[in-house]
């Protein structure tokens, strides 16, 4: 670990004290907090402790820019906050917050490194430089003209480092920077945080949970109790090793080597999964008494998940033609090399012992020609299994178990689940009612399970849906209330809890109605060890009473410690499922990118504690030396368990996630301005495409203005015909998306013409030629005339539309109006942020409607049911956009936006001559049409 620096700390946080609107008692209460260059200080402590209001006081987004109360004071670099913005404090302070994606504003990976560091005013070779840089540290230069929609959410939150990296600010807070991470992204994370300590340029606060791998580049460790007052303040050795029961009574979670050395008896105790491997070096485990829990877990689950295929038994579940890597002496998985679709969904063996099963689902992500998500899988869950599906991010865990759960609408396949009596329902179509009493389910995002004002309206909706008597759901709510530590909150409203505490509600809304199967995304997430152990174990016992429980994690030390079964999904595919400990035992893990658990890191090269991979196995146990010339066993598989700083990515450690059997995604347009576009992705024979945007703008707006006041429907139409055929000309669109524009565009017209034609009043035409009659009543030339004109000119609106609207992309009219027009930067940025948001609609509008379908909402059937669905996801989705539009005004804050009058900017968006002509030629055409129409002299019409 990098050695702390001596010198005056570049941060001081003195007796802070934050008090958020409607709080009882302040959080953080009274911190005190230095951080020095050179130094990574870690700061833990139970959820709700103000672990990451702390942080956000450091850079003043608290209280700059929070209705919060803050007292004490916090120095940066000699400058209180309260006296500076949260833009200028962003040159010394750069944050990288728990949600990644309300940091992205832009519309590609690059620029959005470059965003803060243009922000800086820096030269465009510097920002150009910087941008490079921060992305090949964390592994994705070789996605850098990719949206970022496109990442994965680990993904996502490497490029949030990244931007902070390029900052060059001398402080950097990461605020649990791993949440989303798969467990080598963990260790190239901590790699990267550790090569910037040894450079001792950074002083770097750490909010973290997950210590395993933060152990080896932490110096020192900052410890708040419940309260959010500071309860140890030291080297991390002495703060965590001394005082591990102290930590530990908090509920704050040890590294599994500590607590492995604990178990043990190890003096002096490990930090690190490499000191307790020194540690451990000729001891090897004895059982003692009954050798503790040892394989407990294993032989409480008679039935197997089973991954079967073409030559296996009748009716066993294949995965979808890919290999299954699993141990060959595994009983109960069947190695599998190609698969056969059946030719009936119905399994043709006794599915007693099952909860759920999977025929060859196949997803593909929204879109014409979406990329595949998830590839012809199979998979049976047994009943009362508790089935860990694992995986590197954007593996397609979380699109299989929203499948699995009926979340969404039904894919090409088959997926089949037991409901409360028994029999099987297809969860993607049954009602709403009925799924939620068969199936609970957590989101991934806590917030999107929410649909009530109050916590403990939350609870008691699940109750509500069943019948139960008011008395019954009152004790129920208010007795989980308590498990899951939130009685105190039971009327906050849901979106008011901190991460933690909306986390663990969540859990509760699908834990409180006793569906026979709970599908929970990533549920310890965010929890300190107490709640995180509590959540465990609840989850234990209702396994342990027949519920199924399938739950997607990144924590592997919890699958070892608590699944019966696991199952590895890589690239789309299920290929491998089994027993927990045949899976973890076996090469499939690796092979889809995935580590060990922390403690089977440790110990796997070692002697004589082959099957040792649980915590849970050293009780009861005592050491001995291994005898000279004693078994060479080992648990590991030769050089694949060889440290994982050393099997990590190398130069790009997403390239395997992000760039396997799954084609590169791309942004759906380029810039042509952008001079790392390769002439390759650039527009072909789009000569429109490379005037600046402004030109275009400027050009079509007087054919508008003409347009909307031109009397002669011919000239409206000449307008529309030039607007077309310079779009088909110069716009280097394809002939089919140019065949179905103009072919809808004339049809549309056509079309609209009669239907606007009906409502005209006849009284108002003077041509009464008939064109058809129906019934008596009679459609007369005139009538479709008047129509024809209403449509013209919308046809010629949009079709001069397209001139810039097809030929330039939004962020670049925005830069252009930047640059060109003068338009105040912070205007244009801010505009460009929620050109970005507009998707997002549709995104958190999905996962709305399913958070109300898997709740058991439903409004009915007919036009009034759909007004109420319609307004019962007003209120949430407005909520969320207003919540998601705050996160990234701070997230653009934070990253010096505003700091200075002007910025830089890395495009080049030049007005050249040919820019000038074009819009000459525009409006030369835009005064003809005026004259041949009759707006300036009626007389020439």
């Amino acid at each position: 670990m990098p050695k702390p620096s001596s010198s005056a700390p570049i941060v001081r946080a003195t007796e802070v004290r934050v008090t958020h609107p409607g709080a009882p008692h302040p959080a953080p209460d009274g911190a005190t907090l230095d951080l020095h260059l050179g130094e990574v200080t870690l700061l833990l402590g139970p959820s709700g402790a103000g672990k990451s209001t702390l942080a956000l006081t450091l850079d003043g987004l608290v209280p700059l820019q929070s209705d919060a109360e803050l007292t004490g004071e916090v120095v940066v670099a000699g400058r209180r906050t309260v006296d500076a913005t949260v833009a200028e404090l962003a040159r010394t302070v750069a944050m990288v917050f728990q949600d990644a994606d309300a940091q992205l504003v832009t519309a590609t990976v690059f620029d959005e490194v470059c965003f803060g560091v243009e922000n800086l005013c820096l030269s465009r070779a510097e920002v150009l430089a910087r941008a490079e840089r921060a992305l090949r540290r964390v592994g994705l230069w070789g996605r850098r003209l990719d949206d970022p929609a496109d990442l994965s959410g680990g993904g996502r939150q490497r490029l949030a480092i990244a931007g902070a990296l390029a900052l060059g600010s001398p402080v950097i807070v990461l605020d649990e920077p791993t949440a989303n991470l798969d467990p080598r992204g963990v260790v190239d994370v901590y790699r990267l945080i550790g090569e910037l300590a040894r450079e001792r340029t950074h002083a770097i606060l750490l909010v973290e949970h997950d210590l395993d791998d933060a152990m080896d580049v932490v110096d020192r460790v900052v410890v708040l109790d419940r309260r959010g007052r500071v309860r140890l303040d030291g080297p991390a050795r002495c703060t965590l090793v001394d005082h591990a029961d102290e930590v530990a009574a908090l509920g704050v979670w040890l590294p599994a080597s500590l607590r492995a050395g604990r178990l043990l008896g190890l003096d002096p105790l490990p930090l690190t999964p490499a000191e307790l491997r020194r540690a451990l070096t000729g001891l090897r485990p004895v059982p003692v008494g009954d050798g503790g829990d040892a394989g407990a877990r294993e032989a409480g689950a008679e039935e197997n998940v089973v991954a079967a295929g073409r030559g296996a038994t009748d009716g066993a579940c294949d995965t979808a033609g890919s290999e299954v890597s699993t141990p060959a002496e595994g009983p109960d998985v069947t190695v599998v090399a190609a698969s056969r679709r059946p030719t009936s969904p119905a399994p043709a063996r006794s599915d007693a012992g099952f909860a759920a099963r999977i025929r060859h689902l196949t997803v593909h992500a929204p879109g014409r020609g979406g990329r595949v998500l998830l590839d012809d899988v199979s998979l049976d869950v047994p009943r009362g299994a508790f089935l860990a599906v694992v995986g590197r991010n954007g593996a397609g865990k979380s699109t299989l178990l929203h499948r699995l759960a009926g979340v969404v609408a039904p894919p090409p396949g088959v997926v089949a689940v037991r409901d409360v009596a028994g029999a099987w329902v297809d969860p993607a179509r049954v009602s709403s009612r009925r799924l939620a009493a068969a199936v609970g389910f957590v989101f991934q995002n806590p917030e999107h399970q929410f649909i009530t004002e109050s916590v403990a309206e939350e609870i008691a909706h699940g109750l509500r849906l069943q019948g139960r008597p008011d008395e019954e759901i009152a004790a129920r709510v208010d007795a989980l209330l308590d498990r899951l530590d939130l009685a105190e909150l039971r009327d906050t409203h849901p979106y008011l809890l901190s991460g933690g505490q909306k986390r663990r509600l969540s859990v509760g809304t699908a834990l409180v109605t006793g569906a026979p199967l709970l599908c929970l995304d990533e549920p310890t997430y965010g929890q300190d060890q107490a709640r995180a152990q509590e959540l465990v174990a609840l989850l234990e016992r209702l396994v342990a009473e027949g519920t199924t429980v399938v739950i997607v994690t990144h924590d592997m030390q919890l699958v070892a410690e608590s699944a019966t079964h696991v199952a590895v999904v890589d690239d789309g595919r299920v290929v491998a499922c089994g027993p927990a400990a045949d899976v973890l035992a076996g090469p499939a893990p690796r092979a889809a990118g995935l580590l060990p658990p922390p403690f089977a890191r440790a110990v796997e090269e070692l002697p004589g504690w082959a099957g040792v991979a649980r915590l849970g196995q050293l009780r009861g146990m005592r050491l001995e030396r291994v005898p000279e010339g004693g078994s060479a066993e080992v648990s590991g598989r030769g050089s694949a368990a060889a440290d994982p700083s050393e099997t990590a990515h190398g130069p790009d450690p997403s390239r395997r996630s992000e760039h396997g059997r799954r084609a590169t995604p791309r942004p759906s347009r380029v810039s042509v301005f952008d001079p790392l576009v390769p002439a390759s992705r650039r527009p072909r024979r789009a000569p429109l495409a490379r005037l600046n945007p402004v030109a275009k703008l400027l050009a079509v707006l007087p054919l508008l203005v003409v347009v909307i006041a031109l009397p002669s429907m011919g000239a409206v139409a000449g307008v529309g015909a030039l607007a077309l055929a310079v779009v088909v000309a110069g716009s280097g669109a394809g002939w089919r998306r140019l065949s179905a524009i103009v072919a809808g565009i004339l049809v549309g017209t056509l079309v609209f013409s009669v239907s606007v034609g009906v409502w005209v009043d006849p009284g108002r035409v003077t041509d009464h030629r008939p064109l058809f009659t129906i019934d008596g009543w009679t459609f007369t030339v005139g009538a479709w005339l008047s129509g024809l004109g209403v449509t013209l000119r919308v046809a010629a609106l949009a079709a001069l539309g397209l001139v810039p609207g097809l030929t330039a992309t939004g962020p670049d009219t925005i830069r252009a109006l930047v640059a060109r027009a003068h338009v105040p930067y912070r205007l244009g940025y801010t505009t460009l942020a929620a050109y970005r948001f507009v998707p997002r609609f549709g995104h958190e509008l999905e996962q709305i409607r399913r958070a109300h379908r898997v709740r058991g909402v439903s409004a009915g059937r007919g036009p009034l049911a759909a007004l109420r669905r319609g307004l019962g996801y007003a209120l949430p989705l407005l909520a969320g956009g207003l919540r998601h539009a705050e996160r990234v005004a701070l997230s653009m804050d934070a990253r010096a936006f505003g700091a200075a009058p002007t910025r830089t900017e890395r495009y080049d968006i030049p007005w050249r001559a040919r820019d000038g002509w074009f819009v000459a030629l525009f409006w030369l055409a835009a005064a003809a049409a005026a004259i041949w129409g009759g707006m300036l002299w009626p007389a020439a019409a």
